[in-house]
């Protein structure tokens, strides 16, 4: 049984190997704009926005992400290995 925590609108489900998924309060899709929505145990990572599944730069293209906001993201998030439908 995952525990769950709630945020800005967000539910995310924390299980006890360390997978979690954040996903929409209202809507229940898998969202999330400040980080991967489904990190899995082994530090791979989804990007979705609104149960829709992206790469990392077309989910940075959607967010509508300056140059800058881009690199500062990739530094943070890109060096994990990232896995997309």
């Amino acid at each position: 049984m995952p525990t769950i925590t709630r945020k800005n609108g967000l539910r995310c489900e924390t299980w006890g190997d360390g997978h979690r998924e954040w996903s929409s309060d209202v809507s229940g899709y898998r969202h999330r704009i400040d980080g991967p929505a489904v990190i899995f145990k082994d530090g791979s990572m989804m990007w979705w926005l609104n149960d829709t599944c992206y790469s990392l730069d077309a989910y940075m293209d959607a967010l509508h992400m300056s140059s800058e906001d881009m690199v500062l993201f990739k530094l943070k998030w890109g060096g994990r290995h990232v896995l997309w439908k």
